[in-house]
């Protein structure tokens, strides 16, 4: 976006800073409101050709009735999940994330330990004798998948059987994993979920 538009019509609806985009421009005038409605601040960082970011923050009463701040229909997973341990799994120690994944990673990390009471590690490899789950939080590429769930020697899965689920951006990655790698792993025993971005 140019400074101008920034300046001047970022928050006005109905405006667009180019009006053969998509859309009518009721987005941001429509979350400004809300934000304001929570006495909430809302900042846009523009570079024109480069990027928007927009950071969003709320202050939000604490809910009544509870101090733990789990909700009641959750009691029963929160009970079944306290102090499991749940290991993200990367692919390498050269392997870089992008932002938004190391972003997702860190909100996912964060609802594990403050809300479900979990204990959180990472590694390189499936083989945490006391992990109950893992995850990866970006598809790993398909020869990494395969490889870190060979069986042993003994024919015994190389992780234990231990749940594995893999986090993916969007549903052709979901589609991609499930219809060229779930059914082999499945063969192998191991239990897979593959989901769409959370």
């Amino acid at each position: 976006m140019t400074t101008g538009f920034q300046n001047e019509s970022l928050y006005v609806p109905f405006r667009q800073e180019n009006r053969f985009e998509p859309g009518v421009g009721l987005g941001l005038s429509v979350v400004k409101r809300i934000v304001d409605s929570f006495d909430g601040s809302i900042r846009v960082v523009s570079s024109q050709h480069q990027g928007t970011a927009v950071n969003i923050e709320l202050s939000l009463p604490a809910s009544e009735g509870r101090s733990d701040g789990v909700p009641e229909d959750l009691e029963e997973i929160v009970s079944h999940l306290r102090a499991q341990h749940l290991v993200f799994l990367g692919f390498d120690d050269e392997h870089e994330q992008s932002q938004p994944i190391a972003r997702r990673e860190r909100a996912l990390k964060s609802v594990a330990t403050e809300w479900l009471g979990m204990r959180v590690s990472k590694s390189n490899k499936m083989n945490m004798e006391d992990a109950d789950f893992y995850v990866y939080s970006e598809p790993p590429p398909a020869d990494h998948l395969l490889q870190h769930h060979q069986t042993t020697p003994d024919g015994e899965l190389a992780s234990g059987g231990i749940p594995l689920l893999i986090l993916c951006t969007d549903s052709k990655e979901v589609h991609d994993i499930n219809s060229n790698h779930r059914r082999k792993l499945n063969e192998m025993g191991r239990i897979v979920e593959v989901l769409s971005q959370p």
